[in-house]
């Protein structure tokens, strides 16, 4: 908001209060002429530069503009205080848990043989990890491992080496570690946009 068009929208009402339609309509065709040119050279000015050199930055100025400000959300499970976090979240993991705990686990025997298999199974180079592992974004968070994204990326050429044969030797076994199977899994509830 600048100072033009504070003053051209007081002017404006001052127009519209003393019931001069001409000059009311002038003034407010103004405001809104002048309205469009601040947000466009606001657009300019602070957000493209924004986007271009600080993406997270540029992300909350979105989020601010649409009004999507972060608050802390309120999770309501019945019987179950949504003041004590880890309660509300050991309710909800024992809710999805229990799908899979009603199936029957399967009979390993009863399942179609596949292997040995005709093709032996891909095998990955140290350079291909490399290449991932560089890749990693610092800016998330780290897994259940507590290891910081960055460290991943910076030793990318010292843990390439002993990844490609953990997953190699995944790949040639047909197992998965099972450290590879956790996940930090954060339930987010279902909220409304308010103005």
């Amino acid at each position: 908001m600048t100072d033009r068009v504070k003053n051209l929208i007081q002017r404006r009402q001052k127009a519209f209060a003393s019931g001069d339609k001409c000059i009311f309509n002038k003034l407010r065709n103004q405001v809104i002429y002048e309205i469009k040119k601040a947000k466009h050279s606001h657009n300019i000015n602070k957000v493209k530069y924004l986007q271009k050199t600080e993406p997270g930055k540029w992300h909350k100025e979105i989020r601010s503009f649409a009004n999507m400000n972060k608050s802390n959300p309120t999770i309501h499970v019945p019987g179950v205080d949504p003041v004590d976090h880890v309660a509300v979240s050991n309710a909800i993991n024992k809710q999805l848990a229990s799908f899979s705990q009603v199936q029957q686990p399967l009979n390993c025997d009863e399942l179609p043989a596949y292997l040995p298999s005709k093709d032996p199974p891909p095998q990955f180079q140290p350079w291909e990890i490399y290449g991932d592992l560089k890749k990693v974004s610092v800016s998330k968070a780290g897994g259940p491992d507590n290891i910081p994204q960055k460290v991943l990326k910076e030793f990318a050429y010292e843990l390439s080496s002993p990844v490609t044969d953990i997953i190699n030797t995944s790949l040639q076994e047909g197992v998965v570690p099972s450290q590879w199977k956790q996940a930090n899994v954060i339930p987010l509830p279902k909220t409304t946009l308010t103005n």
